[in-house]
């Protein structure tokens, strides 16, 4: 039985494992730390209308986790979900947690009319996984400024 529930307490050291898998299996870009993850739940935890962090379950056992960003888009007059990390555990792969997950989120957050989310260049499989559930390549480039180390 697939599930997602928002992140509590109790899943901390679920996700911080899983976070952790994700960029030993992806390590292009920033590296994480813990500092970094404790952060993020942080920012969940106090400002909820900004930052969604999702467990995904089978049976009561953890399958995955995603964090969603919320932004206003000037450009498309909406509020826009952006998934900046999703990761499902190698053996609940293929299993349709993923698609239904991203299938979910206009129910679990209705205030979104629209999706974002960043493929790392390597990522040809999920590139391929996105563009099969209708995600297209996005006009703008992606730029950043880091103000901060």
């Amino acid at each position: 039985m697939i599930k997602y529930e928002k992140y509590n307490e109790g899943h901390y050291k679920t996700l911080f494992d899983m976070i952790n898998k994700l960029y030993v299996e992806d390590p292009e870009g920033e590296p994480i730390s813990p500092d970094k993850i404790n952060a993020t739940i942080h920012q969940a935890d106090h400002f909820p209308e900004r930052l969604h962090i999702y467990i995904f379950e089978d049976c009561n056992e953890p399958a995955g986790y995603a964090i969603i960003q919320l932004l206003w888009s000037n450009e498309w007059g909406c509020l826009t979900a952006n998934i900046d990390e999703m990761y499902v555990i190698e053996s609940k792969r293929n299993l349709g947690f993923a698609t239904k997950f991203i299938r979910s989120l206009p129910e679990m957050i209705p205030e979104t009319s629209r999706i974002t989310l960043e493929v790392t260049p390597s990522n040809n499989k999920g590139l391929n996984f996105y563009k099969t559930l209708g995600f297209k390549q996005a006009e703008n480039r992606f730029m950043e400024l880091t103000l901060k180390d």
